[in-house]
């Protein structure tokens, strides 16, 4: 008998405990203050983070969000930080209740993070000094691999605390030492800029033995004063990039304006990669301007990679050892002290330098010239799809990478850098040519193409046979686009101007219609306040 009730006592027990580990999703606004259970009760993203438990997941609606929680003893008011507990998973770019949708969004994949920003923003001004901004934007409270921080903007933090080394790195992200073994969060879907850090790591510093992946960032206009890594520095450490972009990111003093990965004795047991990854006007006052290492050997290794940086000296390693690029198109580089197999030196041919948009045309020689083995599994999971991919099913944009299912498949092979160039006509890089692109092309049509606004170097898709482009937006433009209106992206390159039935987008009056359609004639259509076409609405 007492063995009957001690296993019902344990039965009971382990019930209890599995019903208390149940995880809590919580639903955050700029002006919740609710117990977090629903769109419609909505709590303080402060809220959430202090209560949420590993397992959780948090729900950030759109808008910009100001830390407010300070550490202990905050003696200048600047230590306000969101910071991410272990094992939470944090999540922006929702909608939430509208007047569409009652209800919000109900599932993960329903959100829109490049569409519906959602700001965390270090800008905090103690005592009304615009330069006293938070020290770290976000803070990590340790971190493991289903920690996460995806779909955000993260800006205006200022790590440039007096004497505290701390409080000297990572303005934008800090992902400290924890326990003697650091964080290994997931990072994806963010873009982190305008962060100052006094040391290292203006946009994000990661510490730690296991490895820190990152997955479709974008890291811009960081600033470092004296040390390296105006990007991201990995200190210490293992990291993972892959379909990010490095633009405009500074080292005052120091090198590896865009990424570095370090260790100050070259310990060798260290490393940070990058993979499918675009550096472009990165600088440093010294060498390296992209890309710098200590670690004596393999410290640093880039592939698939585009790190176009004329004028300076991108790369720069301890050792000829401490920096390999493999596969990758690299500017000039003077001094080369880095191991390269595989490179190309040729002009990528970026959409629109001025404007730092660094998708390539349709005639980029870095197209279909990466190495496919080299891409690695979708740790980050960019999609939402709850699974971890063979391979990372996107580019930067969220089109597709052009592979199928396994890294080794070398009938479809992936292009160097972040994009994934395959229609000429899709001008937003989505993976598909539709309406959008259409009434962006028309909106600079007649222009200068990179002398104008808005910018319009981005619709500037033809040109002379020589050429994929001539510096204006005109009736040879068109005509390419509409040559390609309603094509998808398939698990093959599309020639220019073509495509088989089977890589057709879905069809409609519109679409059927502006397939067919003479460039004047879609010129008249659009001066007129584009009418809908056989009764259809657009």
């Amino acid at each position: 008998m007492y063995r009957r009730w001690y296993e019902i006592a344990v039965i009971l027990c382990a019930l209890s405990v599995t019903a208390l580990a149940q995880p809590t999703l919580w639903y955050v606004t700029q002006t919740g203050s609710g117990s977090g259970a629903s769109w419609g009760d909505p709590c303080s993203l402060q809220a959430a983070l202090g209560g949420s438990q590993s397992g959780d997941q948090v729900w950030v609606k759109y808008g910009t969000y100001f830390p407010t929680v300070r550490y202990p003893n905050d003696a200048d008011g600047r230590h306000a930080t969101f910071k991410v507990k272990l094992g939470v998973k944090v999540y922006g770019g929702f909608l939430g209740i509208t007047t569409g949708d009652p209800d919000g969004e109900q599932y993960l994949t329903e959100r829109n993070p490049e569409v519906n920003l959602t700001v965390l923003d270090g800008n905090i001004n103690v005592n009304g000094n615009p330069n006293a901004d938070a020290y770290h934007v976000v803070t990590f409270d340790g971190a493991n691999n289903i920690t996460k921080l995806s779909g955000f903007v993260i800006r205006n933090g200022r790590a440039d605390h007096p004497t505290d080394v701390r409080d000297r790195r990572g303005g934008g992200i800090f992902i400290p030492w924890t326990d003697g073994n650091g964080g290994t969060p997931l990072l994806n879907r963010l873009v982190i800029q305008d962060n100052y850090a006094a040391a290292g790591g203006g946009g994000l510093y990661a510490a730690g033995k296991d490895v820190t992946n990152v997955a479709n960032c974008r890291f811009e206009n960081n600033v470092v004063g004296s040390g390296t890594g105006g990007g991201a520095m990995v200190h210490e450490g293992n990291a993972y990039f892959q379909n990010c972009v490095f633009v405009g990111n500074e080292v005052t003093t120091g090198s590896g304006g865009g990424l570095a990965s370090i260790f100050f004795d070259g310990e060798i047991s260290y490393w940070a990669a990058a993979t499918n990854c675009t550096f472009f006007a990165n600088t440093s006052s010294q060498s390296g301007s992209a890309l710098f290492s200590d670690i004596d050997w393999f410290g640093l290794v880039a592939y698939n990679s585009v790190i176009w940086q004329p004028g300076s000296d991108p790369i720069k390693g301890t050792t000829g050892d401490s920096v390999w690029i493999l596969d990758s198109d690299i500017s000039y580089d003077p001094d080369h002290d880095w191991y390269g197999v595989n490179n190309i030196s040729d002009d990528p041919l970026f959409r629109d330098e001025t404007n730092r948009i660094v998708r390539v045309r349709h005639c980029s020689p870095v197209l279909d010239l990466g190495y496919n083995l080299h891409i690695a599994a979708d740790e980050t999971d960019v999609n939402d799809s709850g699974t971890v991919e063979p391979v990372i099913p996107w580019d930067f944009d969220k089109g597709p990478r052009l592979l199928v299912t396994q890294p080794g498949d070398n009938d479809h092979i992936v292009d160097m850098g972040a994009y994934e160039e395959c229609l000429a006509g899709d001008i937003d890089g989505n993976g598909r040519v539709e309406l959008s692109d259409l009434t962006q092309l028309l909106a600079c049509f007649g222009l200068m193409a990179c002398n104008s606004a808005p910018p319009c170097c981005i619709a500037d898709i033809a040109g002379p046979s020589s050429a994929c482009f001539d510096g204006a937006v005109d009736i040879s433009d068109l005509a390419l686009l509409l040559g390609q209106f309603g094509l998808v992206c398939p698990s093959e390159r599309l020639t220019i101007g073509g495509g088989e039935e089977s890589m057709m987008g879905g069809s409609d009056p519109l679409t059927e219609w502006l397939r067919s359609a003479a460039p004047e004639d879609v010129l008249d259509w659009w001066y007129a306040g584009m009418p809908p076409i056989g009764g259809g609405e657009y």
